[in-house]
Formats: structure tokens, sequence, C-alpha cells
């Protein structure tokens, strides 16, 4: 029975402990191996691992023969120049060292002779490379687009684990280095490019560089360093003036103090949630002409951005009092009404005085015969919209009003529109 066993190479890749007959016994498990007589790139049985099975960065690499059992012995050469005479171990491993003189980069063949225990018989051809040429390095790695927060091109964003591009040798690997710490990395593309997502970072400054690798593990030189700066905390802001619950008259000077630990990028002023003005440069001022909008009370809101593109958000309610009481809007007019299939289009002029007070809506009445229109919708502060709820083939009259802070302004002219699927409709 073990006269049979030992017939057979796996034998010798592993052993258990199997009880056989009442008594404890060393018997080998069977096991995977390769072909007798066969070369490779050691697999670790040997010590060395080679990471691709037909090149190596290597110029003295080490190999690994299935042996002809675990008493063979083979007389090996590369190229042709003897390299020694190697033994089996007990499991049939045959492990060939490195040669003495390194290898040139470029192709060679391992052979081989058997000497026991049957003489005469050869060893496969192993035909393999040596690639000791690093791939080029990449090139400094820079922002990309949507990880460039804040002002564009300047190296500083407010994500802590940004995504790095580059251009690279295509069918390298790229690696993010810091030092010597890895931040993360990517395959280099088709095309030569790579986009690797940094490992996340603390806020600060990071010199940031390159580095491309091949499959047989050969490194290129670091590319130059990319200074990254990431901030992850916004900017402090407040108003200056005016003050909450203040009253405000004429121009008015909105200022906004302001600051930051890698610098502020702008500061936009909102009056009643509408931009009005932006300010790039300290102090961050708005003239604000109050005599714009109408007496009452007006929401000021200072937005805060810097160089990452962080915010800082506050609001001012203050009262303005230009001394002129507002009224209600003028009268809007409407210019068209056309019928479609099942709608009307209605588009109108805003008034021609808002009454000291900004517009904030309008209102459309709507009637199945004229000067009898009831109220249909409001709306915001729009000059066009579409009445859906139209039928084909009634005709409806529609006059439309504007809204301000005070009131409700007078309405309209009349125009009327008759819904219908082809051709109908129009306005009058």
């Amino acid at each position: 029975m073990l006269t049979g066993l030992l017939a057979s190479r796996s034998f010798f890749r592993l052993a258990t402990l199997t009880a056989l007959a009442g008594m404890c016994l060393l018997v080998p498990a069977v096991a995977s191996a390769g072909v007798v007589n066969t070369a490779q790139f050691d697999d670790g049985s040997c010590g060395h691992v080679n990471p691709t099975p037909t090149v190596t960065a290597s110029t003295t690499p080490w190999f690994l023969v299935y042996g002809d059992g675990g008493k063979s012995s083979y007389q090996m050469f590369i190229d042709g120049t003897s390299i020694g005479t190697y033994s089996s171990d007990p499991y049939g491993n045959v492990c060939i060292n490195s040669p003495t003189t390194p290898l040139a980069d470029g192709p060679h063949v391992l052979t081989g002779s058997e000497l026991k225990p049957n003489p005469g018989n050869v060893v496969t051809p192993f035909h393999f490379s040596v690639d000791t040429t690093p791939p080029a390095p990449p090139s400094t790695p820079s922002l990309a687009a949507f990880s460039d927060s804040g002002v564009v091109g300047d190296g500083i964003t407010k994500y802590g684990n940004p995504t790095l591009t580059g251009t690279c040798e295509p069918g390298s690997s790229v690696t993010l280095h810091e030092g010597v710490n890895t931040d993360g990395g990517s395959a280099c593309d088709s095309t030569g490019h790579f986009s690797a997502r940094a490992t996340p970072l603390a806020e600060g400054v990071h010199l940031i560089s390159a580095v491309a690798s091949d499959s047989v593990g050969n490194m290129s030189a670091p590319s130059a360093a990319f200074s990254l700066t990431v901030d992850l905390t916004p900017p402090t802001a407040s108003f200056s003036t005016p003050s909450s619950g203040s009253t405000v008259v004429g121009t008015t000077a909105v200022v906004v103090n302001a600051s930051d630990a890698m610098g502020v990028w702008k500061v936009d002023f909102q009056v009643d949630g509408v931009l009005a003005a932006t300010d790039t440069a300290s102090p961050y001022s708005y003239a604000w002409n109050t005599t714009t909008l109408g007496n009452g009370s007006h929401t000021v809101t200072q937005v805060t951005t810097d160089l990452a593109g962080n915010t800082a958000t506050s609001s001012v309610t203050v009262n303005v009092n230009n001394g002129v009481s507002a009224s209600v809007p003028g009268a809007v007019t409407l210019n068209t009404a056309s019928g479609g299939n099942n709608s009307v289009a209605l588009a109108w002029s805003a008034p021609a005085s808002n009454g000291g007070a900004a517009i904030s809506g309008y209102k459309v009445y709507r009637g199945t015969s004229a000067g009898a229109e009831t109220l249909l919708a409001t709306l915001g502060a729009v000059t066009s919209w579409s009445d859906s709820s139209a039928l084909n083939g009634t005709t409806y009259y529609y006059k439309v009003s504007a809204l301000n802070s005070v009131g409700e302004g007078a309405l309209s002219n009349e125009l009327s529109a008759r819904p219908a699927r082809r051709g109908g409709g129009g306005h009058h």
C-alpha cells in the first residue's frame, strides 16, 4: 500500500496524522502537484515568490522544478550554461537558487537533465524574461475637478479624502505617497491617466507625490510633489452693521467681519433671499440703497465662503423707513391669452408702479362670461402662467392683479381664449 502511495509525487506535498489499523502513523495527505520534470518560478516552496508566471524583475531569480520523487537530482542550465546540480527535498521539490552571474534584461530559458532516479529524462524548457526597467514617473498629481472646491486651481479643498488625477504609463499601477506613508492608489488606464482617491487626510498642508509600478514590481521614481491643503473648518463671520431690529434709511452700509485660517474668498450679500452684491476684499461691505424697497421689515443675509469652499451664513432683520408710505401696486397689463389643448397660456407685464414695495406675486381671475371673473390662482412673482384646468370648447375670460407687502393692486385688462385640440383658441 505504501509503495503505491510513494509512486505519486503528491504524497510528498503535505502530511497528516491518520489512524490506521489501530496505530498512529504519519500519512501524507493528497495535494495537487505540478507535472514531473516541469519548472516554474518559485511559488514560495523555496522561500521566494514571483508575482507573475513568466516575467521577473529579479536578475537572480529562484525556480522550482517538480522532481521525479523524493530522491531525485538534476543538472540545470540557463541559456545552455550550467548553473549547478540540485536535489529534491523529501516532498519532491527541487529548489533552483539564483545564478551566480546576474541575468540581463530580456528572454531566457531554463533547462535541465535528470541525473536520478531516471537518467536521460529532461526538464521541460521554461521560457522566461527578466525586466528590470521601471515605468516612467507619473505626472505631478492635481485635484480632480469635483474635489477642487472653493477657488479652482489653488490646491485647497474642503474634502478630507479628495481625488487626485494625473498622467501615467498605461498598464502600470499608481500609488500616492506622502513621505513614507501611502495615501491611496489606482490603475493607470489605457489612455495613460490615473484617478486615485486619497485616504482621509488631516487638516493642513500635505505634499503628495505619485509612484508607478509595473506588473513585476519595478517602481518608478516619484513624481514632483503636489502641495495639497485640506481645510475642513468653516470661516467665522458676523455683521458689524446694521444690527438686527434697527431702522435703516436711504443708502445704508452693510459690513461683515469675516476671517478664516486659510483665507476668505468672498462674501455674498442677500436682501430678502435675493443676491444683491458680492465683495472679495476686506472690509467686506455693501452699500444698500433701501429706497428700492418698500417700507417695512426686510432680511439681510451674508454668506461668507473661504478659499476651500466652506461657508458661514447669518442674517439680520431690519426695518426700512424712508419716510414715504408704500401703497398697493398699479394695474397689470395682460398681454396674451392663447388657447391650447385643454389649457390657456397667459402672459402679462408688471405694473408700471410697484407702489413703493417690491412685487411679491400675482393673482389670476377667470370666468366664463365677460366681467364675471373669480379668483383662480395666486402665484409668485412670475409674468406668465398656464391654466391647465381649462376645457376644450369653452371660452374663458381672464384678468390679473399684482401684489406687494401693502396689498393687491387693480385688476388688469380682460382677455379671452377658447381651448381647442387643433387650431382653436386665440385672444381678444
